[in-house]
């Protein structure tokens, strides 16, 4: 009785483990479908989806048939929608050197799906992920490691939601395709350069970039997400991002600009320089402005192997400054564009709010809360998320306020109707 209680109270409420790639020798599915066998004894309940098609594909259901997993393993056939496949998925299997593996790992942390790898001749996907992927990623080349890791990661998604908060800090914008995109095309370039053990040199690559996009849309928080992609891809030499803004370039007299703005620059080296407010800069016939502008352009020329600029700031400001001197445009490897959030998205980072401070709130209250984000979506410098954070914040005061003749337990952790209130 006692052993039938650990299992139960061991087994996931789902334990669904997924897979892609071809169906080959190199993809290691033989090592994965044993190792899947031996996880069996601890978690019952668990199954096996592989997505994908191939050669291998009536060697492998022989194995299958031979392990007595007929109603444990399914073999899906082949998938364009990795997302898809990974909305039910608790834990997710890379095999070997598969060609979407990119897509397929970025998709998984996205969802916020802990990740397994199996190890592969190339030295798998750490080689070309470095530490990004160290809590998420462990490489296994033998069954019973295999099986081992693959229970460890089940029963930490049983016991808590770690994997998926970390989701939440890795990807706080909707899955944007273009960035997966993006990020990929870099990741492409160090596997070439790891396949011609260094002979092909990758590191002219332009890097700078431009993000447009409202107050609130999430460029400073992506920035920072992106320092630590192209340090742990070796793009940059550290781990770092400079915030700055406009008065932190400009000199207040003649001769202060230049070695201000080159003492920024030099700060940033080895890491990312981050402009704020960028459009700050440019202003008509200020020749501090201009000095700041001229040095910069300098600066990601002369040294674009060795720092990345990223020019920020709101769509319709941005214009006029991109357009103020040619160097900036020619300079400038990628621009990415920060849409508004609707007000569903609004009011799940405003749950987001509540949930993160141990609070409960009324479904009514929810009501509110959105119709004062449908109320607000066209005011002019709107602020997307930080007036979502503003909103519960004055929310949290008001209901403090309601609050304080009050010694109910439930009712000191509710967020209810009265306590929204508009700002």
């Amino acid at each position: 009785v006692k052993e039938d209680f650990y299992q139960v109270e061991r087994t996931p409420v789902r334990g669904e483990i997924v897979t892609c790639g071809r169906l080959t020798e190199q993809k290691n599915h033989k090592l994965l479908i044993n190792a899947f066998a031996e996880v069996q004894k601890i978690y019952p309940y668990a199954t096996l989806k592989i997505y994908g098609e191939g050669a291998l594909q009536e060697e492998l259901q022989d194995q299958i048939n031979t392990l007595d997993l007929n109603e444990k393993v399914f073999l899906m056939g082949a998938t364009n929608n990795v997302a898809k496949a990974l909305q039910t998925a608790d834990l997710f299997v890379l095999s070997s050197d598969y060609e979407g593996m990119p897509n397929a790992l970025m998709e998984a942390m996205a969802a916020g799906v802990p990740c397994v790898s199996t190890d592969c001749p190339c030295g798998g996907p750490r080689e070309l992920f470095g530490n990004l992927c160290v809590e998420d990623l462990v490489c296994c080349n033998e069954p019973k490691q295999l099986a081992q890791t693959m229970e460890k990661k089940l029963e930490q998604n049983d016991q808590s939601c770690m994997q998926r908060k970390r989701a939440e800090q890795f990807r706080p914008e909707k899955i944007n395709y273009e960035w997966i995109k993006y990020i990929n095309e870099l990741i492409y370039l160090i596997s070439i350069k790891n396949k011609t053990e260094g002979k092909v040199k990758i590191n002219d690559v332009n890097l700078h970039m431009v993000f447009l996009g409202n107050p609130g849309t999430g460029k400073t928080t992506v920035a920072r997400l992106l320092a630590e992609i192209f340090y742990d891809l070796k793009y940059i030499k550290y781990n770092k991002l400079v915030e700055v803004s406009a008065k932190d370039l400009i000199g207040e007299y003649v001769g202060q600009t230049g070695p201000k703005t080159n003492e920024v620059i030099n700060k940033a080296m080895g890491g990312v320089l981050f402009i704020d407010e960028a459009y700050t800069l440019y202003s008509k016939n200020n020749s501090y402005n201009e000095e700041a502008i001229a040095t910069l352009i300098k600066a990601m020329e002369d040294h674009r192997n060795e720092f990345i600029v990223i020019f920020a700031g709101y769509t319709k400001e941005m214009t006029p400054f991109l357009n103020s001197n040619s160097g900036i445009k020619s300079r400038i490897g990628y621009t990415f564009e920060f849409p508004d959030y609707t007000s569903a998205e609004l009011l799940e980072i405003f749950k987001l709010f509540v949930k993160k401070s141990n609070f409960k709130i009324e479904d009514k209250a929810l009501i509110k809360a959105k119709n004062i984000f449908e109320k607000h979506l066209n005011d002019d410098n709107f602020g997307n998320a930080r007036f979502a954070r503003n909103l519960y914040e004055k929310c949290v005061i008001n209901h403090a306020t309601n609050c304080k003749d009050i010694a109910n337990d439930n009712r000191l952790k509710t967020i209810t109707e009265e306590d929204i209130i508009d700002i």
